[in-house]
């Protein structure tokens, strides 16, 4: 894996928005100083996410020990399905982070948040809708950081 690469290994937040910025940073990275060249490496970008892809299964494989590495690993390479156009795979992904790593609860509440949005974009309302419950039902309560909250907040609007 080139350098340029190495810090996008692992993606966070909105799955779309960073899987696009980050594969934006790589090739501005990669490309620094040869703008000419631009448009004749601007292909890559799918061959990058899928090298990401790769990384994220293998971090999965090497460190099964490291739980909270393998969640995040889990959610990036769900992301990186999306971003792909491979829902099924994606919404695969993103149910495993809650099954394989349910103590990760940011982890289990990001997963959850992106597969409804992913899903709410798509126009798919009513299965979207079911993620967001799940939100609701497993954080709905008076001790929760106010990050959580504001996802909480947002699903309950989409729920309405």
């Amino acid at each position: 894996m080139s350098q340029a690469l190495q810090p996008c290994s692992l993606f966070f937040g909105n799955q779309d928005l960073l899987v696009q910025e980050a594969a934006e940073k790589c090739i501005n990275e990669v490309l620094e100083g040869r703008e000419r060249e631009w448009s004749y490496e601007r292909y890559d970008l799918n061959d990058m996410l899928s090298e990401q892809g790769d990384t994220a299964s293998q971090l999965l494989q090497d460190y099964p020990e490291q739980k909270r590495w393998c969640a995040q690993a889990l959610r990036s390479l769900a992301g990186i399905r999306a971003e792909q156009g491979d829902t099924a795979t994606a919404l695969k992904h993103y149910d495993r982070v809650a099954t394989e790593f349910g103590n990760q609860e940011f982890e289990v509440l990001q997963a959850w948040k992106a597969a409804a949005d992913l899903l709410w974009d798509a126009e798919k309302k009513t299965e979207a809708k079911e993620y967001y419950q799940k939100i609701v039902t497993r954080f709905d309560r008076k001790e929760i950081p106010p990050v959580y909250k504001i996802i909480l907040n947002i699903s309950k609007k989409r729920l309405q």
